[in-house]
């Protein structure tokens, strides 16, 4: 009944990526206050995450050759899922954009399809049915419509959705790649694409960082470094279908963390839909979830 890769590691991995992220409104709104915004604020943490992870790397030059495209690829794709995601949640109503994104899973299941020859059995289909119905539990409210792209905010909410499921495919399609070098080549994406809107859109801000604040954006930056390279050790073992259900706990940490941080008080609707969440994610380990059909999952002991 259960899977054979029982080993939590994986899923570890994916998890402290979702718990980071599920925190990061927090320091965002921390830069926020200091006059650091989204653009920057992204140049400023990827850029320190482009190093550090290559000091882990084991460094194949002919494997980096043959991947060098999609390497590229990887790199602009993660970016735009990055700067789409905070310049929609800075400009556009939280909620919807929100929601809006975690639509992921959906192109998951397409893109894995393409890409990884990954195919869902009945009750992944369920699983996977659970885990959107949570999130739109959990996000939805009927005062705020039909949740359908209605401004350039909730596009690029949309688009940065697509980018985000694209770029966890694209990245297990490489799995055999040293992740800690996956894991530079993301940083570096999002911080170059940080830079490109920041010239496009970036406007003179009076910026008052205290001295302990550095050391504050130093931290974030290296948190962030070091769960982008478990993240990556998390898809490399990992099926992409279950490895979206894992992210989806990024909800539940944010709902938690603004209710302990921000007294905000997470609703019904929000302890439902977290329940169904968390729930999917728990069961993927238990029935039979996804078939690669040509692509054989690795184990943490291979």
């Amino acid at each position: 009944m259960f899977q054979n890769n029982t080993n939590l590691r994986p899923t570890l991995g994916l998890l402290s990526g979702a718990i980071v992220w599920g925190l990061m409104w927090y320091p965002l709104r921390v830069f926020l206050g200091w006059g650091i915004e989204g653009p920057l604020a992204s140049i400023m943490i990827y850029g320190l995450g482009i190093f550090l992870p290559a000091v882990f790397a084991r460094i194949s030059w002919q494997e980096l050759r043959k991947n060098f495209l999609l390497l590229i690829i990887i790199g602009i794709v993660a970016g735009g899922a990055n700067l789409g995601f905070i310049l929609a949640v800075i400009h556009g109503q939280v909620m919807r954009v929100v929601l809006l994104f975690y639509l992921a899973p959906v192109w998951t299941v397409l893109f894995a399809r393409i890409f990884l020859r990954e195919t869902l059995k009945p009750a992944g289909y369920v699983l996977m049915a659970l885990a959107i119905f949570g999130a739109v539990f959990m996000l939805w409210r009927p005062q705020l419509g039909m949740p359908f792209p209605q401004n350039i905010s909730e596009w690029l909410a949309l688009i940065s959705g697509v980018f985000f499921a694209l770029m966890n495919v694209l990245s297990r399609k490489i799995a055999d790649l040293d992740y800690a070098l996956r894991s530079s080549v993301i940083c570096a994406g999002v911080f170059l694409v940080g830079v490109v809107v920041f010239l496009i859109y970036g406007h003179a801000v009076k910026i008052d960082v205290p001295v302990l604040g550095w050391l504050f954006i130093v931290a974030v930056g290296c948190l962030v470094s070091g769960s982008n390279i478990l993240v990556q050790y998390g898809l490399t073992y990992t099926v992409a279908n279950q490895a979206i259900l894992i992210f989806l706990v990024e909800l539940v940490v944010a709902g938690i963390s603004s209710w302990l941080l921000a007294g905000e008080v997470m609703s019904f609707h929000e302890w439902i839909g977290g329940s169904c969440i968390v729930s999917a994610g728990v069961l993927s380990y238990i029935f039979p979830f996804n078939q690669p059909l040509d692509l054989p999952v690795r184990t943490a002991q291979d």
